[in-house]
């Protein structure tokens, strides 16, 4: 869906592009390109448009905003950030062979703690953002309650 949004690709789109097609790949391969250095990019205000663009689109998906509103783009930023990791990561692991074959054995053991601890990260995110979350949900319920007792009285 994020790849259809970034690529504009619709129903009047080439039917080799869509899902489950023979060029399908060459999306995937072109999206994991754009996040891989987005963080460096848009640290230098390389390709502002597209890194905009690319901010927007992952921020649109992960909060159902529809197309012609503006998304919200700082959750973005951080998926951007963490699944560039993640990509350079399986880039590495993939490719070591290619840089240095006698350092294969240290780079994937160095490449699987990096994942490792990019899962950590993640978790404990997740574990901050469901914290704030059940404070919230408590805060209105509380402000819930008062208001039905209000009405009621």
């Amino acid at each position: 869906m994020i790849i259809d949004d970034l690529f504009n690709i619709h129903s009047g789109a080439p039917p080799s592009l869509h899902v489950d097609s023979p060029l399908r790949p060459i999306l995937h391969a072109a999206f994991a390109s754009l996040i891989m250095y987005s963080p460096e990019r848009a640290a230098h205000a390389e390709m502002n448009d597209v890194t905009v663009f690319l901010r927007e689109s992952v921020g649109r998906i992960l909060s159902e905003t529809p197309v012609g509103q503006k998304p919200p783009t700082a959750a973005a930023c951080g998926i951007l950030k963490q699944w560039a990791d993640c990509i350079r990561s399986k880039f590495t692991t993939d490719n070591v062979h290619l840089i240095n074959p006698q350092s294969r054995d240290h780079a994937v053991s160095k490449s699987f703690v990096n994942v490792i601890q990019q899962m950590g990260m993640q978790y404990s995110a997740l574990t901050t953002t469901i914290t704030e979350l059940r404070s919230e949900v408590k805060a209105l319920q509380s402000s819930f309650t008062t208001l039905q007792s209000q009405v009621h009285t």
